[in-house]
């Protein structure tokens, strides 16, 4: 299991982990709540042996008056944390099976 954190708050939003690509989709209603600048979302992942790796990943949030949502851009980068994230615990799992 994954779970990430937004701005280190202690609210954790936890996703399904499986081997290949996770696709995280980010609480829209806590996105929503945040103001305009930087936000650092932090992604947990741990492996069988109960090993935790995290990683953080700063974007910088702009609304316009045409948009509310997550913007395209961002979706690369959570695209990316997902890779680093997977790579990372498949990384924990390797060393610990030696």
């Amino acid at each position: 299991m994954g779970w990430y954190t937004i701005n280190d708050n202690a609210t954790k939003y936890s996703f399904p982990v499986i081997n290949g690509v996770n696709l995280i989709t980010i609480n829209q209603l806590a996105w929503e709540g945040l103001l305009e600048g930087g936000v650092i979302f932090r992604f947990y992942v741990n492996d069988t042996a109960r090993n935790t790796n995290n990683l953080a990943v700063s974007i910088l949030k702009e609304l316009s008056s045409d948009e509310l949502a997550i913007p395209f851009g961002s979706f690369y980068l959570i695209i990316i944390s997902i890779s680093i994230i997977i790579l990372i615990r498949i990384r924990i799992h390797s060393v610990s099976h030696k």
